[in-house]
């Protein structure tokens, strides 16, 4: 542990005075009145907080609990895989690779392939560093690429064919005046059907920066959403309130949320705001429909120096451009470091769980029709800093949940959900679809496995009831569908309906597609 002992001006004195400590690994950089920015001595990466007060640490004891689901270690990686984790089967061999950057290896890019029973061999890597935050089909020619960042620079590598690993960088650009924590990621914000890079541009706190599609490995048009304050770090975004136009939701140090929505093409309006009741409100996620009542959700959560955590809502449309909070928890933490938020369906019932980390502790957190919300799994005491992901990576169509931190031995570690009665049922059921990877990823590999639909039809709804996409059921197949609709154009962010038929027969699965 490192204790600040600066002489340098009086806001940097008083901030030394206070008597904490920062963790290792961070250093201070500046202070500007309440706003503290801290560097991470490996990455370089650069984070400002707003800190009022003396900073508590792991503020409150976590209340004893009986957890409702029971999940089995299933492998240990002595790797620190950071930052988004991702998942594909790269070679279409029916074997899944999972990818992230390994920080205990030089920061190289790996890809590692499970044998079906979470046995991981490494079988590529790309040697320069890359912190991976996204994978998908930019540009839309069949090749899947995988995004990237470091230090200023954010990267595009793609397929050089299919069945080959994404390893050869396509696109590149430096926006960053410094080495600034930013999430770039896929997107189609403004809904026409472009794909995007968008991150938060440090270079100017006041906007979220885009990079929109113009042809093969090319995003040369530019456009930007302004932002009211400082923020918005991570930003959350889909059709929430079910209008069919995107919202983009962030909020900023003084826990201010902002939500705004497409009106026209590379353009935004603001159309709702209110205050988290928390700063450094930089936490946010979409997490799909989780409660399945046809709308989908998204997480807003905040680093609380005052109280010694991590506070989290959940917020879901009542109506146009109208939200309310539907569900809350808090954790015990190390504000210093990162917390986290993933999503995805852990029981094989259809439907998304989701995880929030404080990086001392992980909750996981599930809808029941009668008893709404609960925590119904929880890690506790890990130390480091702790970043959750929810990612299917065998190929069974449910989530495992990978646990990464920076100080236990086994860096890397991947929780399966034990059966339950939900999963069982839904193996000895007639199976209806395998779908892989993570529906997130906006590439749905989509798998028949009863006979008695071959001859049959797959058929694509979205949650307005039209049919966007049809196909043949010839046998049991690798069905591919890139979110695009019947005249070749990206659908938007939403909720929609799987469904195969044959005379009589039909049986239905739900996705949901996040921008």
């Amino acid at each position: 542990m490192k204790t600040l002992i600066l002489i340098l001006s009086l806001p940097t004195l008083l901030f030394a005075q206070m008597g904490y400590n920062l963790p290792e690994r961070l250093d201070l950089v500046k202070v500007d009145g309440n706003l503290v920015t801290v560097r991470d001595t490996h990455t370089g990466i650069e984070d400002t907080y707003l800190i009022e007060g003396t900073p508590v640490i792991n503020g409150w004891a976590i209340e004893p609990q009986q957890d409702s689901l029971i999940f089995e270690l299933v492998a240990d990686l002595d790797m620190y895989l950071v930052a988004n984790l991702q998942s594909f089967d790269f070679e279409m061999d029916g074997l899944i690779e999972l990818v992230g950057c390994d920080l205990l290896d030089g920061d190289v890019l790996k890809f590692l392939e499970n044998d079906g029973h979470f046995n991981f061999t490494e079988v590529n890597r790309i040697d320069t560093s890359n912190i991976l935050y996204d994978l998908g089909d930019g540009d839309r020619d069949g090749f899947i690429e995988i995004l990237t960042k470091w230090d200023r620079s954010i990267f595009i590598y793609e397929q050089t064919n299919q069945h080959t690993y994404s390893d050869s960088l396509v696109w590149s650009i430096t926006p960053l005046e410094g080495n600034y924590r930013v999430w770039p990621r896929y997107s189609d914000l403004d809904d026409d059907g472009f794909r995007e890079v968008s991150f938060q541009n440090h270079i100017d706190y006041y906007k979220v920066e885009v990079h929109e599609n113009t042809g093969d490995n090319e995003f040369d048009n530019y456009y930007d959403i302004p932002w009211p304050r400082i923020g918005p770090g991570q930003f959350a975004s889909g059709d929430f309130d079910g209008d069919g136009h995107t919202e983009v939701v962030g909020g900023d140090d003084y826990g201010l949320l902002t939500v705004f929505e497409t009106v026209i093409s590379d353009s935004f309006v603001i159309v709702w705001q209110d205050y988290l009741d928390h700063p450094n409100a930089y936490m946010h996620r979409t997490i799909g429909d989780t409660d399945a009542d046809g709308f989908i959700e998204w997480v807003s959560g905040s680093h609380d120096f005052s109280h010694g955590g991590f506070f989290f809502k959940v917020f879901e449309a009542i109506g146009d451009n109208q939200y309310e909070v539907i569900y809350y928890d808090s954790l015990p933490g190390n504000p210093w470091r990162l917390g986290g938020v993933s999503s995805g369906d852990v029981d094989g019932d259809g439907i998304n769980e989701f995880v929030f980390s404080s990086n001392d502790n992980v909750g996981l957190y599930k809808y029941y029709q009668d008893t709404g919300w609960q925590r119904v799994w929880l890690v506790e005491d890990l130390q480091g800093t702790i970043i959750p992901y929810m990612v299917d990576t065998n190929g069974d169509g449910m989530c495992e949940v990978i646990i990464a931190t920076s100080h236990i031995p086994n860096y890397t570690r991947i929780y399966k959900l034990v059966t339950t009665e939900i999963s069982e049922h839904k193996k000895n059921k007639e199976s209806l679809i395998s779908i892989y990877p993570n529906p997130a990823n906006n590439i749905f590999n989509i798998i028949v496995e009863n006979d008695k639909y071959y001859g049959g039809k797959l058929f694509i709804y979205n949650v307005l009831g039209q049919k966007i996409y049809e196909k043949e059921i010839l046998h049991q197949e690798n069905i591919v569908w890139e979110a695009k609709d019947l005249t070749g154009k990206g659908v938007s962010s939403g909720i929609y309906f799987i469904k195969v038929s044959k005379g009589n027969l039909d049986l239905t699965r739900k996705v949901t597609i996040l921008k």
